[in-house]
């Protein structure tokens, strides 16, 4: 697998064998211990969903669009949720918030 395909690949809860989890594949279960993936899969999309509208909010909404990522990231922290954060941040006027934030997904990336 190259590197692109490898980033979208989650480790099982349980077991930790990768799968992409951010698929439409309904009744997930793991192949390698067979536990029940439906609720861990459904968190993720929901945290994709509240990043899709975040970035439609983004431009007439910055706070609306800030709260959106900041409850994205808390379902599921990833280099997007922190990047929404800081352009809701930076939308929003918040300067010193928004620095914070690029500092922050500076040491994280």
């Amino acid at each position: 697998m190259d590197s692109d395909t490898d980033d979208l690949l989650l480790p099982c809860p349980v077991c930790g064998r990768r799968y992409d989890f951010l698929s439409d594949t309904e009744g997930a279960t793991c192949d390698r211990c067979e536990a029940d993936l439906d609720l861990y899969q459904a968190t993720l999309n929901k945290a994709r969903k509240l990043l899709d509208v975040a970035a439609i909010k983004l431009r007439d909404d910055p706070a609306q669009s800030l709260l959106l990522a900041e409850r994205s990231r808390r379902l599921h922290a990833t280099e997007e949720a922190r990047r929404m954060i800081m352009l809701g941040t930076l939308c929003g006027r918040d300067y010193q918030a928004a620095l914070a934030a690029w500092k922050l997904n500076c040491q994280a990336g």
